[in-house]
């Protein structure tokens, strides 16, 4: 039987997370961290310019993302990138471990599935 490690991996991010109209973050975007050095405007907001490339992927794709609360007031933004507002926050992302060992789950799985079907027959 082979045996694995599974480690959380998790990395913790603080950048700029794009929110809705509505208030509630946009998990389909990743957090851009990189800063600009910058200000400009926002819903009334003086806020800081990020780069418009996101450092992560969408946050919706990793397996935990603690909970974004919402904005407050719903309008409140921080931050901007490629046109859209946001708020800056920090985050813990957490990667999802059985993604890097589904293969050998895989074949691990095909071995025994070989071995006793070859033992009934």
């Amino acid at each position: 039987m082979i045996l694995l490690s599974l480690t959380v991996q998790s990395q913790t991010y603080t950048g700029c997370v794009i929110y809705e109209a509505s208030g509630d973050p946009r998990l389909s975007d990743g957090i851009y961290t990189t800063s600009l050095g910058s200000t400009s405007s926002c819903n009334g907001y003086t806020v800081q310019n990020y780069s418009s490339t996101p450092t992560t992927g969408a946050l919706s794709s990793f397996c935990y993302t603690p909970t974004l609360s919402n904005a407050s007031p719903a309008l409140y933004r921080n931050c901007v990138t490629g046109g859209r507002c946001g708020i800056i926050t920090t985050i813990t992302i957490v990667n999802c471990p059985i993604d890097d060992y589904i293969v050998y789950f895989a074949l691990t799985l095909s071995v025994a599935a070989i071995s006793m079907l070859k033992k009934q027959y």
